[in-house]
């Protein structure tokens, strides 16, 4: 059996077909003061994004005004916080997709989208499909 799962895990590891499972890419490496700086801002983005978060918010949580935590953010992720919002949304979306309890509107609502079709243009272009296809897709 082991020998069987060094087989797999041999074949995983020069697969070239794949995908991400999650659209949010991991913390780069920062120094000391830089990673607690990002840490409490991905943990306050992943712990409130459900509702209506301010840019002056997050921006205060940084202990920066708002347009030098946008250039920060940018520099460091390569993204928009708006877009980084987004994109955790989103995964939060996916996740609840997938339970198929919720219509795709009160998914919409609850994770933060405050108009349905914003959230269908930000779905479409994280994961090139819209809600209802990517859930058929993941529910077959």
């Amino acid at each position: 059996r082991f020998l069987a799962l060094l087989e797999i895990l041999k074949d995983l590891s020069e697969a070239k077909d794949y995908s991400f499972l999650s659209t949010l890419e991991k913390l780069s490496k920062y120094d000391e003061k830089e990673g607690k700086r990002m840490s409490k801002i991905y943990e306050f983005t992943m712990r409130e994004s459900y509702r209506n978060i301010a840019l002056e918010e997050v921006a205060e949580i940084a202990n920066m005004t708002p347009n030098a935590f946008c250039r920060y953010f940018k520099q460091r992720t390569r993204k928009t916080y708006i877009n980084f919002l987004n994109e955790v949304r989103i995964a939060n979306v996916c996740r609840l997709l997938r339970d198929r309890e919720m219509t795709i509107a009160e998914i919409c609502y609850q994770c933060g989208f405050n108009n349905l079709s914003h959230f269908n243009r930000n779905f479409k272009a994280v994961k090139g499909m819209s809600p209802s296809a990517y859930q058929k897709l993941i529910n077959q």
